[in-house]
């Protein structure tokens, strides 16, 4: 459970610590066993409270739950490890808790430490929260757009549903953005009394986390991207890191599919087949059958394909939602929806476009959404448009860009491990090619999260260099 205490009036130590000035003050955090079921033995929770909007500290505060593996050897500690969770919505308390077996070893020489950023949504509706649950679990339907004016009334469409959510709580709903998660990283250094931070950013952590790197290079001590999401690079760069991958996937699903007989495929010219029912579902979508006139497009179909196409353990369940909407009935895709969905579409969340758009993961214009589609088409012709969703989803949005994508090149860090599977290698191999001495490993396998999957290769790596530094030769590899 997370809880959001709101404070006004004289901005706290760690505020005033974070805007610039003395950080003596700051308030260690209060440590207590956590409650709840599932927390392993001996973790420990506290609160930290943080200035909604980082530009006025003294201002309104909001409480942050962290949570804190204690070091098991003390007298070898070296520090503290953040691991900075993903999503956007991810609690990292919980995720801590999950995977505390996986840290083992690293927690012979450090404290982990993790948190529920302020992204991270409540659990219930009866938890309160600044935002009601439902602006975190979908509420529109992204379609892709065939010319300017359509592309106009999914703007109009985005708008309404964000201001919708934003009118609960203007101010929270405005400060989403991975900048202000970044600063609150800061926060919780400067209460742990830390000179220098480690970090383990998994999936979208890595925006946060590359953007504490920019803001605060010289607290940098050790960084390691763990199917880190890119935020350095710009969208054709992006583009060409992530559709390339996603076409792999399928390519591998289809082997599958020919070599096994479970596959419901299996015998079928799986590519030529797919091709055909997405050109086709695009002229005319295909039904959900039981709940006309819903209907899938092809665009919609892929949009839950790629997501079923990216571990083979989903491989089973996208051959049969296929070969279902081969013999006309769409209803297989709406696995993907999340509990007590009304809309049997995929649906996109407004209080998680509020963290990404901000964040700069939008399309500047209908030009620049087409020639991304070109791109996604030329690169991945068997899942085109798969990463259009989330730029489509920003298109009308009412807050402005505040964290930009921005490259490491121009901070001086030290050296930086990425590590990655096959859906998600290029972004920490990007990343890390930005930053002198460092270097990705790639696990050669399914996974997302080294370090929250238990890859025990992959981990022990990371481990290595967050102890002493040392990093494994360019090129290494991990094999299951």
């Amino acid at each position: 459970m997370r809880s959001f205490t709101y404070i006004t009036g004289i901005a706290t130590a760690i505020g005033l610590a974070v805007a610039g000035l003395p950080a003596a003050a700051a308030t260690t955090p209060d440590w207590k066993t956590c409650a709840g079921r599932g927390m392993p033995a001996g973790m420990q929770c506290s609160t930290i409270d943080v200035p909604v909007d980082w530009a006025a500290p003294g201002g309104r505060k909001i409480t942050l739950r962290i949570g804190r593996l204690p070091a098991t050897d003390p007298s070898h500690r070296i520090g503290t490890v953040l691991a900075v969770p993903g999503g956007p919505a991810a609690s990292g308390v919980d995720a801590l808790a999950a995977s505390a077996k996986n840290y083992q070893n690293t927690r012979k020489r450090f404290d982990i430490v993790s948190l529920d950023p302020r992204w991270n949504p409540p659990e219930s509706p009866d938890i309160p929260g600044p935002l009601p649950i439902t602006c975190w679990t979908g509420g529109v339907v992204v379609s892709q757009p065939n010319g300017p004016a359509e592309y106009a009334k999914q703007g109009a469409t985005n708008r309404r549903s964000a201001q919708e959510c934003r009118r609960h709580d203007p101010e929270f709903f405005d400060h989403l953005d991975s900048k202000s998660v970044a600063r609150d990283l800061e926060a919780i250094r400067i209460a742990l009394g830390e000179p220098k931070v480690n970090m383990i950013a998994t999936s979208y952590g890595g925006v946060p986390a590359t953007t504490y790197a920019t803001l605060f290079p010289q607290r940098v001590r050790a960084l390691v991207l763990d199917g880190a999401v890119d935020h350095t690079a710009d969208p054709a760069t992006i583009d060409r890191e992530v559709y390339p991958l996603i076409e792999r996937q399928f390519s591998r699903f289809v082997q599958w599919c020919g070599e096994n007989t479970q596959c419901a495929l299996h015998g079928k010219d799986v590519k030529t087949v797919w091709r055909k029912l997405l050109a086709g579902a695009d002229r005319k979508p295909v039904p959900v059958v039981g709940h006309e006139p819903v209907a899938y497009s092809g665009f919609d179909m892929v949009q839950v394909a790629s997501l079923y196409a990216q571990n083979s353990d989903g491989w089973p369940d996208l051959a049969r939602m296929i070969d279902k909407a081969l013999h006309g009935d769409a209803s297989g895709f709406i696995a993907d929806l999340p509990p007590g969905s009304t809309d049997l579409k995929p649906l996109a969340a407004p209080a998680t476009y509020t963290v990404m758009c901000p964040d700069g993961y939008g399309v500047r214009d209908y030009a620049e959404y087409r020639q991304s589609r070109a791109r996604g088409a030329r690169l991945a012709p068997d899942m085109p448009g798969a990463f259009l969703r989330d730029p489509l989803a920003c298109v009308g949005w009412p807050n402005r860009i505040v964290n930009p994508r921005t490259p490491l090149t121009h901070v001086t860090l030290p050296a930086v491990l990425g590590l990655g599977a096959w859906r998600d290698h290029t972004g920490p191999e990007h990343i890390v090619s930005e930053v002198p001495g460092s270097v990705s490993v790639l696990y050669d396998h399914d996974g997302h999260g080294m370090y929250d999957s238990g890859v025990t290769c992959m981990i022990a790596y990371g481990d290595r260099y967050l102890i002493d530094g040392t990093l494994p030769p360019k090129g290494t590899v991990c094999k299951p």
